[in-house]
Formats: structure tokens, sequence, C-alpha cells
């Protein structure tokens, strides 16, 4: 991981500068092309999209309601880590969703992942991936980690610059074993470990991390880290 790349992303200040950072930051680890979605879960028509995907898909995706067979959405929304876009082909159910799966691969985009970035039920956010590599898992166990942390600092970043309610993180009350406790997360401790460095149990070590995540609205250890990176709670 590159935290020089990551301290790139907290560094702009502005949404066009962020997105030509972020598709530079994906290229190099072998991503052709993504979308970036995120809407409420009470009004899914209104959907932010930043995509490099081929535009026509994009209308194509937006004008006919794909949110509604994309199986990558439901996945990532109860998913912890990245989903692999043939499992996700797998989980499909019915004529309509077995078709649009068949329209991605018209579009050439045969191989990706979806990452979930969000942990609010209502506030829904997720990127898409496209790859060259099939063999997704293989790519995923390569990269994963890195893009996950990637972007979800994009995510928090883009959310910072337009005001969303989702990283107001300076308004949550973190406590400073949480902070401590996230800080020896960062630097790659079990709770096992971040319970002895700070001399409690490693329930107790569990019981911060797992509040730390649900404030934080973060998914797994990875999108913590992000998430207290990205707002210079900690320094990895």
């Amino acid at each position: 991981m590159e935290w020089d790349d990551i301290y790139q992303l907290i560094k702009c200040q502005r949404e066009a500068e962020l997105v030509n950072l972020f598709e530079q930051q994906l290229i190099k680890i072998g991503i052709k092309s993504f979308g970036y979605f995120q809407f409420n879960a009470q009004h899914p028509s209104e959907l932010n999209v930043i995509s490099t995907y081929p535009q026509q898909w994009v209308d194509e995706y937006i004008a006919k309601n794909y949110l509604q067979l994309d199986t990558t959405i439901p996945l990532s929304v109860v998913s912890n880590s990245p989903v692999p876009w043939s499992y996700a082909k797998q989980c499909s159910n019915g004529k309509a969703q077995f078709g649009f799966w068949q329209q991605v691969k018209a579009h050439k985009l045969n191989a990706g992942a979806s990452i979930p970035l969000s942990n609010n039920k209502l506030q829904i956010a997720g990127l898409g991936c496209a790859i060259d590599n099939e063999a997704e898992t293989k790519w995923l166990e390569q990269y994963g980690k890195q893009l996950e942390i990637t972007s979800t600092v994009f995510h928090q970043q883009l959310c910072a610059l337009k005001s969303c309610p989702d990283v107001a993180i300076q308004q949550l009350k973190l406590t400073h074993r949480e902070i401590e406790c996230g800080k020896w997360l960062s630097n790659g401790c079990t709770y096992n470990e971040v319970g002895k460095k700070l001399n409690i149990s490693e329930r107790t070590a569990r019981f911060h991390l797992e509040n730390l995540k649900l404030k934080l609205g973060a998914k797994n250890k990875e999108q913590v880290i992000s998430k207290l990176v990205a707002h210079q709670i900690i320094t990895p």
C-alpha cells in the first residue's frame, strides 16, 4: 500500500482533481474503468454516478433502471468485502437479471468486482471496477485490500467536498480509547495484540473496535483505518 497515494487523495480540494487522481491510482492496479454510485434507499431514482465506463453503457444503465437488476448492489449492501462479478452473476435469478449480465458483457466489461463503501442503510454507496484479468479472485487476493482502502478514502473525500452527512466524523464522539485501538489496528495488530498493547483484555479491545466501526459506519477493519486516515485522526 502506497500511503503517499492516499494522502494525495485527502489533499484534493476539487471534485474533478479527486476523480482524475483516483482514476490514475486504479489504473496502476489493473482497473481499466470504474463506476462509483451513490443513492438514497428511499429515492433510488436519484442515482449519483461518477464513471469511466463507456458512456453508452452508463446512459443505458440509468435509462433502463438496471439498478433494480444489478445483483452487485444487494450483495454490496450485505457484504463486508469486495464482491467478484463472477459470483454476482451466479446469484442472478430470472431472465431479466441474466439479460442484464449479457448487456454487461456486450459492453466488454467481462470481469471485475464491486466494493461496498457505506454502512448507512439509507445512503447506499459502492464502486464497480472492470478489469482485464478474468481471474477475479486471484486479482482480489493481490489488490483487494488496497482497493478497499483507496476507494473508501475516495468516497470519504468526495462526500466531504459535497458535505454529505455520511462522513461527519468530526461530529462523532470518538473516545480516546477507541482512537488508541484504531491506531494499533492500523499497525496490523489483532484484537488480542491490541489488548496487550493497551493492557486490556481481548474482549475489551474488540468492544472498543466494534464501537469504533459502528460510529464510523465502517464494514471492516480496512474501512475503519481508511476513514480514520482520511480525516487525519491517525497516521499509519
